[in-house]
């Protein structure tokens, strides 16, 4: 297992979510809470140059102190297409009661100076933009969200707490796109994410996940019901956004207490779904070209950013896949026994469950997905930091003690070049991914990487010292007979 070049990062904050605002510029946030504990609340932004090596070739590009008086920011979602930033922060408890607007919107923007033939200083601006209420949590106290997210082409965002509670919201308006269902209410919702075309997204808390259409059934005249349809493969789930009034979402999976053979009962900790290989960003944004002429041009912008990028390469990712994580639950007698923690891939199709593979002996933290679908990576809770092929679920590398505290956050950049974990214990980890599958397919490279095909590589650099060695041994019979 080849071990890709990696270096720790100084946060100076707990850090609790990360994503990246390009891919060269990571954001962070986390601090210490409302109080005085002497760790402020931050957003802070980095520059992460392709050739960086080491923590000296990263530079703070922008912070933002938030107020000390809230709880730290714990959920973060990123549009790069309409240059948006969201945070999920709970307010002061004196306006908690007249309404607590705990979605933070920021726009950002990515600027570079001159510097003559070399690359300059990059820097970003971060603007408060407008603050808004989305989830009622009952316990702001306890309650927070938990997770955001925005749908691969920037028209819903995802919200959801650990009450239970979650809203599927059009944007920017933030609109409800349907009535949300009490299927998690009480429970904490760990995950959740959407399909990649937009038309499905997945909730999971510990004990179920439900895959859920992202438009409503429309609304039936005197119906209470408080549950979504069921829908079979043969009805259309999805009846797009013409309704006038709201209603249910349809519902199109249900997997409940999960179970692994020999492990008894076990509780749902991320899920995925698969991703197609796509063009890289990097090559999408040069086939589109320009840059935006203003914010009246931001609906184009996002238009054209996923034309470009929406035609697969021809060979596939993770398509039609979800993956789960499960961790095995805490014993409930005085024996203590190893929480391991597994990975599962099903098949969209059919719902059969394809194939598990261990994680790790101990509970997964977080849990990403590469841009190109074809890589997932994990934290776990024994320090270490992993990655797996997501079409055989075979490991690719893992980083032993990432951190000191277990991972909080974990990201891949918008090209898949980058892997950069974060943890409470104040770090970063910066993982340097070898050549991504989606940058060789446009290259003309090979279907797989040689990190994980290291014995290519060992044959490789065997051949080249048995070259070496009988040139060198031809060079000295050489110099001896004449």
């Amino acid at each position: 297992m080849t071990i890709p070049h990696h270096f720790p990062l100084a946060a100076k904050l707990p850090v609790y979510c990360l994503d990246w605002l390009a891919e060269d510029v990571l954001v962070f946030a986390g601090g210490g809470g409302k109080g005085r504990t002497g760790v402020g609340n931050f957003i802070r932004a980095i520059h992460v140059p392709s050739s960086a090596k080491s923590a000296e070739d990263v530079a703070v590009a922008a912070e933002i102190k938030l107020s000390s008086d809230e709880d730290a920011p714990m959920a973060m979602a990123v549009d790069t297409s309409s240059d948006t930033l969201v945070l999920g922060v709970n307010e002061a408890d004196e306006k908690k009661k007249e309404g607590n607007e705990h979605l933070r919107i920021f726009r950002f923007e990515r600027s570079e100076s001159a510097a003559g033939d070399k690359k300059g200083t990059v820097s970003v601006t971060l603007n408060s933009s407008s603050n808004s209420p989305s989830l009622p949590l009952k316990d702001p106290a306890e309650g927070y969200v938990r997770r955001l997210l925005f749908s691969s082409d920037a028209q819903h965002l995802l919200t959801a707490s650990t009450e239970g509670s979650y809203a599927v919201q059009s944007y920017p308006s933030l609109s409800p796109a349907f009535d949300a269902t009490t299927d998690f209410e009480g429970e904490e919702i760990v995950d959740g994410d959407f399909s990649p075309d937009g038309t499905q997204v997945v909730v999971c808390t510990g004990r179920k996940l439900k895959v859920l259409g992202t438009y409503p059934n429309p609304a039936k005249a005197g119906s209470d019901d408080s549950e979504g349809e069921e829908k079979t493969n043969g009805e259309q789930a999805v009846n797009g956004a013409s309704s006038s009034r709201l209603g249910h979402p349809p519902i199109w999976q249900t997997i409940q207490n999960p179970a692994l053979g020999g492990e008894g009962g076990c509780e749902f900790r991320a899920v995925r779904f698969g991703k197609a290989r796509r063009r890289p960003d990097r090559l999408a944004a040069a086939a589109a070209g320009g840059d935006k002429e203003g914010d009246d041009k931001i609906s184009e912008k996002k238009s054209d950013a996923v034309a470009s990028s929406s035609a697969p390469t021809p060979s596939s990712g993770s398509e039609g896949k979800l993956f789960t994580v499960v961790n095995a639950k805490r014993s409930s007698g005085g024996k203590s026994k190893k929480r391991k923690s597994f990975l599962s891939a099903w098949s969209l199709s059919t719902w059969d469950l394809l194939e598990t593979r261990q994680l790790s002996e101990k509970p997964a933290t977080v849990f990403a997905i590469s841009p190109c679908g074809r890589y997932l990576a994990y934290g776990s809770s024994d320090l270490s930091v992993g990655v797996i092929n997501a079409r055989t679920l075979r490991p690719v590398m893992r980083i032993l003690d990432a951190h000191s505290f277990p991972p909080t956050a974990l990201a891949f950049s918008p090209d898949g070049g980058w892997l950069v974990s974060g943890s409470a214990d104040n770090t970063l980890r910066v993982v340097r991914m070898p050549l991504t599958a989606d940058e060789e397919g446009e290259m003309g490279g090979t279907t797989e990487s040689l990190l994980e095909r290291p014995w290519l590589l060992t044959a490789m650099l065997t051949l080249f010292i048995l070259v070496l060695a009988a040139y060198i041994q031809r060079t000295i019979m050489s110099a001896s007979s004449s």
